[in-house]
């Protein structure tokens, strides 16, 4: 018994779709540099929800580096050679305090 609304061979070529998919990186590192960024275009236009939502995916996504313990190192070791060391820590400390949930906050 046949399920498919679709007649052999006529079924939607979804190879063709795939170019209409969002493409998203594949690794943590890259994953957190594009949260990274609509971060600070949120912070930019002062935007607290999307402040608080990117923040939070970019500390999940340094947790996927590695030891979760050790997101803040992960965040510092991806700004190597970019900020200092202290630079790196301060850009964590502010995630940190961003990724807090909004109530929290009031």
């Amino acid at each position: 018994m046949k399920t498919s609304r679709y007649e052999e061979g006529d079924e939607p070529d979804r190879k063709d779709l795939r170019h209409l998919m969002p493409t998203f990186p594949d690794d943590p590192a890259s994953r957190f540099l594009e949260y990274y960024q609509q971060y600070l275009i949120a912070k930019g236009q002062q935007n607290r929800e999307m402040i608080w939502f990117c923040a939070l995916a970019c500390r999940i996504e340094l947790r996927k580096m590695g030891d979760p313990t050790e997101e803040a190192q992960n965040c510092q070791n991806l700004f190597k050679g970019f900020v200092s060391q202290k630079g790196a820590a301060q850009m964590y400390r502010e995630l940190y305090g961003d990724s807090q949930t909004l109530s929290q906050r009031d």
